[in-house]
């Protein structure tokens, strides 16, 4: 369990036993994952820059991250992925670490929808079955987009929430941290991409690219910060790679 008190300095996982030291040596392993998920998504976001340019080399359309199917979009896919597959490997670890499961299943879900275009065929069906208006400026499957993302949240937020409840006290607060990242992420994916639509047929192309782009970029970003978070979870619960034992941090580090 995790040790708590007004005296207690050093932070242990509930099974392992790993101590703070660990943790900060645990940082080499994250920043080596954040320079590659720089690098990909510079590259990415880059290339989108010069298919707007419309350089040579860069005329491909999978390098509008606008599109569907485009290389931002695979990126964020994999990004999303990864993220989930350590997280299942958390929650088979811990015994109390039911909400990493959970979370595992969201951003999976995140994944599956948005590679296979649920929402928006969905969102297709439900404007033409429940003849949808237009709102805001929003078109009738803008509004179908909304009312299935609102189920798929209302369903993986009821599981969340059961997970949540039966997690450890840390595992809840790894939860917590996860949830923030997802509002925002949220922001990007659904509220700008919203206020682009309602706005793109009265702004010039110029506007419209650069609202493209934040949106791309901040997508790629907060998947990255997500799956950065999840790697940091990862290394601070899992066996350490860095001590040859099973006690946490007490062994001294080789130079």
């Amino acid at each position: 369990m995790e040790a708590e008190g007004e005296n207690n300095v050093v932070r242990t996982d509930e099974r392992e036993g790993v101590s703070l030291p660990f943790v900060v040596r645990a940082g080499l392993p994250t920043w080596l994952v954040a320079g590659i998920l720089f690098a990909v998504g510079f590259g990415v976001l880059l290339g989108n820059v010069q298919h707007l340019r419309r350089v040579p080399g860069f005329d491909d359309p999978r390098w509008n991250g606008d599109l569907d199917g485009s290389y931002a979009e695979l990126a964020g896919h994999g990004v999303l992925v990864i993220a989930s597959l350590l997280l299942v490997a958390l929650a088979l670890r811990l015994r109390s670490g039911w909400a990493y499961g959970a979370w595992a299943l969201v951003l999976a879900g995140l994944a599956v929808d948005d590679f296979f275009l649920l929402h928006e065929r969905g969102g297709e069906h439900l404007a033409a079955a429940l003849s949808l208006p237009s709102v805001l400026n929003l078109r009738p499957v803008d509004l179908g987009e909304l009312l299935v993302w609102a189920a798929e949240a209302a369903i993986l937020g009821m599981v969340l929430v059961l997970a949540h409840a039966a997690s450890s006290h840390s595992v809840r607060r790894d939860s917590w941290s996860l949830l923030a990242l997802m509002v925002v992420l949220a922001l990007f994916a659904v509220l700008i991409d919203m206020v682009h639509i309602a706005v793109e047929s009265g702004i010039s192309q110029r506007a419209n690219s650069i609202f493209a782009l934040v949106e791309t970029a901040g997508e790629l970003g907060v998947m990255a910060l997500i799956l950065l978070r999840v790697v940091q979870i990862s290394l601070r619960t899992g066996p350490s790679a860095f001590d040859s034992g099973g006690g946490g941090g007490s062994r001294a580090r080789r130079h």
